[in-house]
Formats: C-alpha cells, structure tokens, sequence
C-alpha cells in the first residue's frame, strides 16, 4: 500500500491523495484563480489528510508551468517549508514542469474508466516552453490506454507575447519556427499567434464587461439571448491560416450587439473545438474520447458534441479545469512508479 499526495499550484489549487490507484481525497483551495507568489498559499485540507494518514510514499506538485520559473520553485519550497505538518513523513518530493496537458488526459482516463482513449486537452494557456517561454501550450491530443500515452498533437501560441515584452524583450515569435512539422515520434506540432478558445472567451468577457477577471460563464449565458444565425464558420474552418475574431482590434464601443457577439464565439469555438475533435479521431482512430481543459468547461457546446458525432463514446470531464490536474498528477505518478518507461513523450 503506498500514499501519493498531489498539489496543484496552478489556477483552482487544489490537493489530492491517492491510496495506491484510488482517490481517496481531493479538495480545491479557496483562491479559484493561480498563487502569483507564495505569500498567497493557504491549505486547509491537511488535517484531513492527516485523518487518513501520517505517512505519505510521495508527493507531486503541479503546475500549468508559468514563465517565471523560480516562483514555481518559490511556491514549493514554501508549502514543504510551511504547510507539510511535522507529523506527515514522506519519501520524495517531484515537479515535472512540463506535463501540464497529459494531467489533464490521465485525469479523464482515470475517472472515466475507459481502458484506452483519446485525449482532447484544449487549455486557455497551459505550459510555457523552456527554450520560448513566450510560447505556451493551448492545445494537445494524446493516445492512452492503462499502460502508454503519448502525444500525437501539440499547437504552441504566443498570444501573450505583447504582455511579456518586458520579460523577453529579444524573442522574435512566430516566424522563428517552421510551423506545423511533424517529429521523430510522429507527434505533430503547429506555432502559431492565435488566441486558443478559451482565451478567446477571457479577452472578449474582460472587454465587454471591462475588469481584467475572466467572466466567460456570463459570456456562455449572454449568447443565448442572441437571435442571430450563425451556420458558416468564418475563422474556425481556417484556423491554420487565420486568426479568430480579431477582438484585440475591435473597440469597446464597436461591439453593437454583444449578445450576437457572443453567440458568434460561441459558434466558432464550438466549429473549431469541433475540427479537432475530429483530428483526434482521424489521427488516433479512438472511439472513446476524453474532454479536459478549460474550454470544456462550456457547458453549453458540451451538449453538441454526442450531436456531431454519434459514434463516439465522450467523457468530458466535469472538473476541466485546473483543479482536477492534482487527480491527473497523483494518478500520472503512479503509473510513472509501476512504469519508469510510461509517458516518455512530452
């Protein structure tokens, strides 16, 4: 018998313990969006870790992987320092800054009880890579099954670019890369500027409703209220060689009807959501498909899925959101302790 404790310090913190492969507590921390410095942690959910045991094998920490490094290393030392009880024991302590996204797919593998799927992980900005920091993970599809997962997809972009000038003023985004290549290990991968689909609905929400908190559930809501149809997809079709709705260009005062301006982000992210799930089917060839990440948290496009494709066997993931990577990481974990070879791909 063996404890696993996971900690997510990303957005929706949150602790997870596994007793060997069963989740026997989970629970998410009152600051619903990311510690920006280390000063911010809290954890209330010791003491009922401690109810069920004293004795931790490991412990993992996750994180979407932020650009600023040494805060992450920050946050760790300071909840080991301050917030593991002295009456907890542990063996080891693991960070693997980069696996972001397969947390998010062993999470659904693990509770939809599929014994092989795909995963779909489709982010609002996931994790920064380490020779571009500027460049995060927006999206990825993985194959997995209970003894392997490997990547298939990656799409890198760099949205946030002009809000991290200061930090790297030298980098020289996009055009540095060749895009859309394929590896060795015959994972695909695009570069790209385009805002993902879940920042889409962060940046149209914060201009709409002004404030620079996400409100992309009253975006969801207003779109109903739109009586506009949509049946072509102006960006979503092309999102290979365009951007999406161009709304770092389009001021405030021009949005005239904001409920059809929702409604028509809903529409496209719900035709581009839509292609790469069948990417994932086309590259995987998986009937049963796993949902994670922050944009499935739409509940309103979740319902259109089985619609578009009634073959295929969903599980969208009711925690997509950050929180849920402490599941992924403990579970992730534990095959990695059975497995040392399991997850090699990035």
């Amino acid at each position: 018998m063996s404890y696993i404790l996971s900690i997510n310090i990303s957005h929706n913190p949150s602790v997870c313990l596994l007793k060997d492969d069963e989740v026997v507590f989970y629970g998410e921390e009152p600051n619903h969006l990311a510690y920006e410095s280390y000063t911010e942690i809290s954890c209330i959910h010791l003491q009922s870790i401690l109810d069920i045991t004293k004795s931790i094998d490991d412990i993992i920490f996750c994180s979407y992987r932020r650009y600023n490094y040494q805060l992450e290393q920050d946050i760790i030392n300071h909840y080991i320092n301050t917030f593991i009880d002295p009456n907890i024991s542990y063996k080891a302590v693991h960070f693997f800054p980069m696996k972001h996204h397969i947390y998010h797919a062993m999470k659904g593998l693990k509770c939809s009880k599929f014994t092989e799927a795909a995963a779909l992980i489709a982010d609002g900005s996931g994790a920064h890579l380490d020779a571009h920091p500027s460049y995060q993970e927006i999206e990825s599809i993985y194959n997995i099954s209970s003894n392997l997962i490997y990547a298939k997809y990656k799409h890198y972009s760099c949205f946030n670019t002009g809000n991290l000038e200061s930090f790297f003023p030298k980098l020289n985004p996009l055009f540095t890369f060749v895009n859309n290549f394929k590896d060795d290990n015959d994972v695909q991968y695009l570069f790209s500027n385009k805002l993902s689909a879940g920042q889409l609905f962060t940046e149209a929400s914060c201009k709409i409703y002004g404030g620079k908190e996400s409100k992309a559930k009253e975006l969801m809501d207003l779109s109903v209220s739109s009586k506009k149809v949509f049946d072509i997809p102006e960006y979503a079709s092309l999102i290979d060689g365009c951007p999406y709705l161009n709304i770092h260009d389009t001021p405030k005062e021009e949005i005239s009807n904001r409920e059809d301006f929702a409604k028509q982000i809903q529409f496209e992210t719900l035709e581009h959501t839509c292609n790469l799930i069948q990417k994932t089917i086309d590259i995987t060839g998986q009937k049963n498909i796993i949902l994670s990440g922050g944009y499935f948290l739409n509940s309103l496009n979740n319902l259109e899925y089985p619609k578009r494709f009634p073959n295929i066997n969903f599980y969208i993931d009711p925690k997509a959101h950050d929180g849920g990577t402490a599941v992924g990481a403990a579970y992730y974990l534990y095959k990695l302790k059975n497995d040392f070879t399991y997850g090699l791909q990035p």
